[in-house]
This record gives C-alpha cells, sequence and structure tokens, in this order.
C-alpha cells in the first residue's frame, strides 16, 4: 500500500507544486520493485503447483472467509473436470472440453396462418414470427 499511497500523493502534489524529476523516477522504481517482487512470488506458487499439483485453497484462508464464500468455495468445480472439487486434476494434464449436444432445430407450422418457421427447442409456446399467434413446439 505504501508505494500506491506514494504514487498518488506524487501525482497528487503536481498538480500543485512542480515535483523533480528524481522523485518521479524514484518512485516509478518502487513501483517497479513492487511489481518485480509479486511477480516472483507468483511464479513461485506457479512452480510449486506444477510440482505438487494444486490442492485447492489454503484452509487458513478458506477459515476466514464469510460462510457463503466458503461454501462457494467447497462447491466450486472448474469446468471440464467431470464434477471434481478443485484440485483433482494435476496441473498441465488434459482438460475435456464439456461437450454441447446440438439439439437440431424445431420446425413449427403455425396453427393459423400455416407459415414455418424454427424454434429453438421443444416443449415451449412461441410466438408466430409472421402472424403474431402463439403456438406451441
Amino acid at each position: 500500500w505504501t508505494v500506491c499511497l506514494i504514487d498518488c500523493f506524487v501525482s497528487i502534489a503536481s498538480c500543485f507544486i512542480e515535483i523533480p524529476e528524481e522523485i518521479r523516477i524514484l518512485v516509478d522504481c518502487m513501483n517497479m520493485i513492487t511489481i518485480g517482487c509479486m511477480h516472483a512470488q507468483q511464479d513461485v506458487e506457479i512452480q510449486d503447483i506444477k510440482k505438487n499439483g494444486y490442492q485447492g485453497p489454503n484452509p487458513a484462508i478458506l477459515g476466514m472467509l464469510p460462510p457463503h464464500q466458503q461454501s462457494m468455495i467447497q462447491q466450486g468445480k472448474p469446468p471440464g473436470m467431470g464434477g471434481q472439487p478443485y484440485g483433482a486434476q494435476p496441473y498441465g494434464a488434459p482438460q475435456q472440453q464439456p461437450q454441447m449436444q446440438q439439439q437440431p432445430p424445431v420446425q413449427v407450422q403455425c396453427g393459423n396462418c400455416r407459415q414455418v418457421f424454427g424454434a429453438p427447442q421443444r416443449g415451449m409456446q412461441i410466438q408466430c414470427p409472421f402472424c403474431q399467434t402463439a403456438n406451441m413446439t
């Protein structure tokens, strides 16, 4: 937070007074150091996940969340994992894409004007695009 606050302070102060270029460069260096540390931390975490697999969120952190967020995380399942909880598949393992069943479009003949038009699925009421009569698919 300190670097962010200093950056904001320098930016706001520059509206009212002239800030030496050296101060701006110093703030930029502080930002770059902070970003570099964040990237290094992420790299360590990613390497650990590649080595040991993802084990889910840290239980200590999970325990600090409100109950509704805890239940969301515990029920969460990534797409293509067949309903398995997080961490059940090691990092880098091929994931299957969920298969969407393609249903052929339903052809409906209007009971009023006898025009044929398409509907997205069966078992629904749909309005004829020609005469606006309600039809069941």
